[in-house]
């Protein structure tokens, strides 16, 4: 131990205080043995110099063992103690870190089939079905049940500290599943109209409730086009132009935000534990 360290200084000043009843006990009665001597008060005279100086050397020894062995004491529980909080801090940061490594699994997956739901490429799918002359209905129910199950997924994870950009997917989400559920409802309206009379399809498609103002526009537009003959033309038309009015890029700010997103809790995650490496 280097007693000039001012470190070390401080503990040993730290440590004196804490224990200075014991320290002045110590220090006090060979004080007052000592005065007793001096003022030959009786009892304290009948021993000699040798006695005496026997039990100063004993008195001072263990007084010396005690104190050195107290302050090892002391330290050790002090060193003790501050590698149990560490242990805990570390156990706490283990537990904490795999948390979040399942939930950032869990919003990869999501946002995987997220995406993966709400895609361009479905939609497309269902219009190549009806041009086949057959109904898509099926495949729109389905993309509408899957849209239900992407939402419940996206609610599954939870980021542990929410930052602005996962406040912003989650808005951003929500807009998403709007868009892409009214295109899916515009579909449906059209293709529910195959096979049906060209007659039935003037007295019911201007008028139909389920119709988003955008393909009511474009059947407004189109009408006038409705030949009787060939009314699934006239639809293949009126389908074509709802799909030219999406846009096939409203996934792309979905797709930015979860990389951002999963970079960001990943470097978290590894300050967390002082990580320092390649992502896995």
């Amino acid at each position: 131990m280097d007693i000039k360290n001012p470190t070390t200084r401080n503990y040993i000043w730290t440590f004196l205080r804490k224990y200075k009843a014991l320290a002045i006990t110590f220090v006090t009665i060979p004080l007052i043995l000592n005065v007793a001597c001096y003022f030959s008060i009786p009892f304290f005279n009948n021993a000699g110099s040798s006695a005496w100086l026997s039990f100063w050397g004993g008195y001072l020894g263990s007084t010396i063992m005690a104190g050195v062995t107290l302050f090892v004491l002391h330290k050790q529980l002090e060193q003790n103690q501050f590698e149990n909080q560490q242990n805990r801090k570390m156990q706490n940061d283990l537990m904490l870190y795999q948390i979040g490594c399942d939930n950032l699994k869990l919003f990869k997956e999501a946002g995987n089939y997220f995406c993966r739901t709400f895609s361009y490429n479905n939609i497309a799918e269902i219009v190549n079905v009806f041009r086949c002359n057959e109904s898509p209905i099926r495949l729109i129910k389905q993309e509408f049940a899957n849209s239900v199950e992407a939402e419940r997924q996206s609610q599954l994870y939870m980021i542990a500290e929410p930052t602005k950009a996962y406040l912003d997917l989650i808005s951003e989400q929500e807009r998403v599943i709007s868009y892409y559920n009214t295109i899916l409802l515009d579909i449906e309206v059209i293709t529910s109209y195959l096979n049906l009379s060209s007659t039935y399809i003037r007295q019911n498609i201007l008028i139909d409730k389920h119709s988003s103002p955008i393909l009511k526009e474009i059947i407004a537009k189109e009408f006038q086009q409705l030949n009787d003959e060939k009314p699934k033309v006239w639809l293949d038309s009126l389908l074509e132009k709802r799909i030219d009015a999406v846009n096939p890029n409203f996934l792309d700010k979905t797709w930015d935000l979860i990389t951002k997103i999963y970079l960001d809790e990943t470097l978290r995650l590894k300050t967390l534990l002082q990580i320092k490496g390649t992502d896995k």
